[in-house]
């Protein structure tokens, strides 16, 4: 006779190798004896799961110095925390094409715990990494089962992908948690037979303060909006819902709202295209690097002028431009000689690649004049070139923080 056991309530045998594999693949619950020793085992578990998240996140965390945008969130938040100094080198603003300075505001309060230092913003990130791993668990459990769960929350301990990005004191950590955490109060929101307005709520508030991490959180409520209207659930939230979630989500969205009431036009246009700009520089620097020779300098300096220009100036000691040639530098489809590509320069074995000018100058000065600049440029052949952006701004404080580089 095949050992069996019955199920509760429903009068139905299921043979003991079949619930064997059914709890392996965590789709059967323990039996009442193996509960404590369930619960010691996934207790044991999640503490190895966290540690591997904590020890790969935060082993070594200030090894390296600080990227470019980890520079400017971490100012910015110092600025939020009452350092005058730091003022004077960072503006204080939301990009609306970028962030709403949540990120900012959330390491402005680490320092006011731990004090201002290197340390803290990674802090900040590499915490909210790891946090993101039971939530990936809460999720794969809500969703599936226990053994997804347990797979989810190892996956994203151990990714080389997120630990890398929650080393580093950068958006993407912050928006990772929210956004999950968005996607985790949707589920229940979904699944739940109970308190279903409250998990409605909850993702609510979740996604607006993933959209302040950054504006690429705006997804989460895309996503949940398709999926609502793919399965006809949309059909089945009451109009007292709708209001109801609308209002929490207005509610934590409120700082960037009323930062868009207060000044608009420098909300949306003091920095512009970020994306625009960032080509508009990149293309003055790349030029200079590749028009100098090997033993050459290319300098960058950043600047206020007259307290009312930001100057952005790209000096190199290159190969230079014809006298002739300097007027239609920013011509569209007009390319300097051939001979600027050839030139030899210094012992007579560096050889600069050829390429000359087409498009890049000309696009450069639009972007500049798009933005309300101008951009010009200096040159002697032989002795290097002057690529000079100016942008009008207006600052109460005259600092200005310059940058060398060779």
């Amino acid at each position: 006779m095949k050992a069996s056991r019955t199920f509760p309530g429903s009068g139905l045998a299921m043979p003991s190798a079949a619930r064997a594999v059914q709890r392996i693949l965590g789709l059967a619950p323990p039996l009442e004896h193996e509960r404590a020793a369930v619960i010691i085992r996934d207790a044991i578990l999640a503490i190895g799961v966290l540690g591997i998240a904590l020890f790969t996140r935060f082993w070594m965390l200030g090894g390296t110095g600080f990227s470019g945008d980890e520079a400017v969130y971490s100012g910015q938040a110092a600025v939020i925390a009452g350092d005058s100094e730091m003022a004077r080198y960072f503006v204080l603003i939301s990009r609306g094409n970028s962030n709403f300075l949540m990120f900012q505001y959330l390491v402005a309060g680490a320092y006011h715990l731990f004090g201002i230092t290197d340390a803290v913003p990674r802090m900040v990130s590499a915490v909210f990494s790891t946090l993101t791993v039971p939530i990936a668990y809460e999720l794969g459990r809500t969703l599936f089962n226990r053994r997804v769960a347990i797979g989810s929350a190892i996956l994203l301990a151990a990714s080389s992908y997120t630990i890398a990005l929650g080393r580093l004191a950068l958006l993407d950590a912050a928006l990772g948690f929210f956004f999950a955490l968005s996607m985790l109060f949707a589920a229940k929101w979904i699944r739940s037979q109970h308190s279903q307005n409250l998990w409605l709520y909850a993702f609510a508030a979740a996604a607006a303060l993933a959209i302040q991490v950054k504006v690429t959180g705006v997804l989460v409520v895309v996503i949940a909006a398709l999926y609502l209207v793919a399965s006809g659930q949309i059909r089945k939230i009451r109009l007292r819902q709708w209001v109801g979630g609308g209002a929490v989500f207005v509610l934590f969205m409120a700082p960037a709202l009323i930062e868009f009431a207060i000044d608009p036009h420098q909300f949306l246009a003091l920095l512009g295209d970020s994306t625009r700009l960032r080509q508009l520089f990149l293309n003055l620097i790349t030029n200079a690097i590749k028009y100098t020779p090997r033993g050459g300098h290319v300098e960058m300096t950043l600047s206020l002028r007259n307290n009312d220009e930001v100057g952005f100036t790209v000096r190199d000691t290159g190969v230079g431009i014809a006298a002739a040639d300097l007027p239609h530098v920013f011509d569209r489809f007009w390319r300097a000689d051939r001979a600027r590509s050839r030139r030899v320069m210094g012992d007579g074995n560096t050889t600069i690649p050829g390429g000359g000018f087409g498009l890049g100058l000309a696009i450069a000065q639009w972007i500049a004049q798009a933005h309300g600049g101008t951009l010009t440029a200096q040159s002697r052949l032989g002795r290097g070139s002057i690529f000079t952006v100016l942008f009008p701004v207006s600052m109460a404080d005259s600092g200005a923080k310059v940058f060398i580089v060779s």
